[in-house]
């Protein structure tokens, strides 16, 4: 049986984070990203923050193309303080996160996609929203099978045979954008 939990965060796992120290975890939403800026739009919100869901009803790629988001997936979006190339630090974190807990070898298909053996994997969308940046994740985890239309898209447990701690990969996940974040600021002390 694959594996499709739902990532629900306790407050005290946050404290391993530098930045993200809010986390709202839902059932359901529309989208991740929308719910992120009308959160931003209420402007009752930390800097960073982060919203996942189990499903998304009208989750989005670029182009407003329809994203499949099923149970076994990560969904979410981080918000953040504006910084240069986000789009490029969030598919490179999903990348690190992949070749850290499996033996696969994912590539980026220019400029957001997240490949396995020539199939979408995943993908990173950022938009902006007063002053904010929201960058919607999207990857298959632990989908078993994809409908007939998405005969590109793949799942890690289609590519692995097995499961994978959602928790766990969004964990990771973050750990590494928040390095990939302090590079900015590595690089000003530099200067």
């Amino acid at each position: 049986m694959v594996n499709r939990e739902w990532v629900a965060i306790k407050k005290e796992e946050l404290n391993k984070f530098n930045f993200f120290k809010e986390f709202y975890s839902y059932k359901t939403l529309t989208s991740t990203n929308e719910t992120a800026k009308k959160f931003i739009q209420g402007n009752t919100v930390p800097s960073y923050f982060v919203i996942s869901s189990e499903i998304q009803t009208q989750g989005k790629g670029r182009w407003g193309r329809k994203w499949f988001s099923y149970p076994g997936g990560l969904w979410c979006s981080l918000v953040l303080p504006k910084t240069s190339v986000p789009s490029l630090r969030a598919t490179f974190s999903v990348i690190q996160t992949i070749r850290q807990l499996t033996p696969l070898t994912p590539g980026i298909r220019w400029p957001n996609d997240i490949i396995i053996k020539n199939k979408k994997a995943g993908g990173v969308i950022t938009e902006s929203e007063s002053g904010k940046l929201v960058i919607g994740v999207g990857v298959n985890i632990n989908q078993e099978n994809f409908p007939p239309e998405l005969r590109d898209a793949t799942s890690l447990y289609i590519e692995l045979g097995k499961s994978i701690s959602i928790r766990q990969f969004l964990f990771e996940f973050i750990e590494n954008f928040e390095k990939n974040l302090l590079i900015d600021e590595i690089i000003d002390k530099i200067r």
